[in-house]
């Protein structure tokens, strides 16, 4: 008899498989620079314990006159956690800007796990999520409690860590609605240089940013960049794609914010949190949410 466990660890291979089989580019271990003032630490999550099941996740700093914005805080787990924490300590110690303010995409693990971490070495930085994730970054819900539109996600969710950390509510900063600019919050962030948009489906409150001077989306899990799709082959050479399934709550959300983030003018390039390469072009992402349109 094979236990459910076991059957939920083989559905997660197997999605990822299809993700990760062909990784073009070896992981960072340090922070690039993607575009002007726009750095990238992209490194290697094991969703699984499993050498051959690694994906990467890439983790954001902007700089902002004298200051540092982080996207994300990375995994906490040993394969990604000590190589980034490195690499982030290396990059701000080798600046003279601060780290002010941390952004949040979503609140899955792979993508906020080390958010504890950052708050404990950066005591005066608060941290931003929208309020439709709140209830699960900070109030105590777990994304398993959440009915979804899909058998991946009904299997997957139980497979998903539950989420445990006590976080400094008081540090806390609320985004609101569907759209707003982090000047809002933020006096010291020019106003128009960066943008948040709401896009959920992922998750509830997952949010995009805009780096308006570089025309740059970070999109977090609205899309993917890799190799292959499961559960079926693209010959290798698909640019740009669904994220993982399993913990994909609503999927027709999700292809709504896909067209969404279509809508949004001005972008020449789209950055996933989840990309084996250097982003996806506005062509291929206005090609690959044209030729899905049916999905809705």
């Amino acid at each position: 008899m094979v236990s459910p466990s076991t059957v939920l660890t083989l559905l997660v291979a197997a999605e990822l498989a299809g993700h990760v089989a062909s990784l073009s580019s070896a992981p960072s271990t340090e922070f690039v620079e993607v575009r002007p003032q726009l750095w990238r630490y992209n490194g290697e999550f094991a969703f699984i314990p499993s050498p051959a099941q690694r994906t990467p996740v890439a983790v954001w700093l902007v700089e902002v006159k004298s200051s540092w914005i982080l996207i994300d805080t990375g995994a906490a787990s040993p394969e990604y956690k000590d190589p980034f924490l490195a690499a982030l300590k290396r990059k701000l110690s080798s600046s003279s800007s601060a780290l002010r303010l941390i952004l949040l995409t979503h609140g899955h693990l792979d993508h906020a796990g080390l958010l504890p971490w950052a708050l404990d070495e950066h005591p005066n930085v608060p941290f931003a999520v929208h309020e439709a994730e709140k209830p699960f970054v900070t109030g105590g819900q777990q994304y398993q409690q959440l009915k979804g539109d899909t058998w991946a996600f009904t299997l997957g969710k139980y497979y998903m860590p539950k989420l445990n950390a006590s976080l400094p509510i008081s540090r806390q900063i609320i985004l609101t609605g569907s759209t707003g600019d982090v000047s809002s919050f933020a006096s010291w962030v020019p106003k128009g240089l960066l943008t948040f948009h709401h896009v959920p489906g992922h998750s509830p409150g997952q949010v995009a940013y805009f780096h308006h001077s570089t025309k740059s989306m970070v999109t977090g899990d609205v899309i993917t960049n890799m190799a292959t799709s499961f559960p079926v082959s693209r010959n290798g050479k698909i640019k740009c794609d669904n994220p993982f399934l399993m913990p994909t709550h609503m999927y027709h959300d999700m292809k709504t914010s896909q067209r969404t983030l279509a809508k949004i003018s001005g972008v020449e390039t789209y950055f996933p949190s989840h990309d084996d390469g250097t982003g996806v072009s506005n062509a291929d992402f206005q090609s690959f949410v044209g030729a899905h349109k049916d999905e809705l």
